[in-house]
């Protein structure tokens, strides 16, 4: 303990300048010790605050950088399965499509081929007509010559030429409805026998 300076002369009875002197020296340098500790102190409460809260700031700016990169990343997410799932739509709608087009294009197909088939049959049964009216038989000068006075019995059948290229000509009983179907006449048009012998035009 260091003795304060007015109880220098009691605590030393001969007592002397440079005793005080150090005494005061002393007494200086602790109070100045004490200040210094004091203003040590609190610079470091000062720096440990001032780092708390530099810590406290970058902590929050790095959080929030991560924060933000964390809701932009669940964004990015939510956006990409949106994009997936429109996708799929697609690919299902084009499938879709595509499956009623080949169906679209198989009945074209089967349609084509029937309408086909029809102009042939229609030329096959057309030809055979024709065919059979080319088909006669050819009539006799006795015969001509009876058939030109003979009247022709016209109740169901109508008579009717087929003229093939050539002079000759043949005499067929040919239904009328019959050839108005295969348009080989017009229809409501009665197209009487025309005979001709042999040797006649």
């Amino acid at each position: 303990m260091i003795p304060k300076a007015e109880n220098i002369e009691s605590w030393h009875p001969a007592g002397g300048q440079l005793e005080v002197a150090l005494l005061q020296i002393m007494q200086r340098h602790h109070h100045e010790s004490l200040c210094q500790r004091k203003q040590t102190e609190r610079a470091k409460m000062d720096a440990v605050r001032s780092a708390a809260r530099v810590a406290d700031l970058l902590v929050a700016t790095v959080d929030g950088g991560v924060q933000e990169l964390y809701i932009n990343e669940k964004r990015i997410e939510l956006e990409a399965r949106a994009l997936l799932a429109t996708i799929a739509w697609y690919r299902k709608q084009t499938d879709q499509w595509l499956a009623a087009t080949n169906a679209i294009n198989s009945v074209l197909k089967e349609i084509g081929d029937f309408e086909n088939w029809m102009k042939i049959m229609d030329f096959d049964c057309k030809r055979a007509i024709v065919n059979e009216l080319n088909v006669g038989i050819k009539p006799s000068n006795d015969q001509c010559q009876h058939d030109s006075h003979q009247h022709y019995d016209r109740r169901s059948k109508y008579d009717a030429i087929v003229v093939t290229g050539d002079a000759r000509f043949t005499r067929l009983h040919v239904h009328q409805l019959e050839l108005e179907k295969t348009n080989l006449l017009l229809p409501g048009t009665l197209y009487p026998l025309q005979e001709h012998c042999p040797g006649k035009l």
